[in-house]
């Protein structure tokens, strides 16, 4: 299995897609800037990996959160069956 080594949420490139990109959120400097998308639209992030991503052979899934809401996005490439999931749980 692959381990990320660095992960760019591309927060410009997204932000213009998007129409956030002069968000004070986007607009921050450096680490503090965040990526703004907006719902029902798709978002580029860019994952550098250890090793080459095996589509039949390697899984992933990622966890996102969204103002005090666990949101679970999965993705599963394995067997060139390509399945999306989500998972939604409102915090307390």
């Amino acid at each position: 299995m692959p381990s990320v080594l660095s992960l760019d949420t591309n927060i410009l490139e997204n932000g213009r897609q998007h129409r956030t990109e002069r968000f004070e959120l986007v607009q921050r400097e450096g680490e503090k800037a965040r990526l703004v998308v907006r719902r029902g639209q798709g978002f580029i992030i860019t994952l550098s990996l250890t090793r080459p991503f095996n589509p039949y052979t390697d899984a992933m899934s990622f966890i996102f959160t969204f103002s005090g809401e666990l949101t679970e996005i999965g993705l599963d490439l394995t067997k060139n069956k390509p399945h999306l999931w989500f998972f939604i749980q409102k915090s307390l």
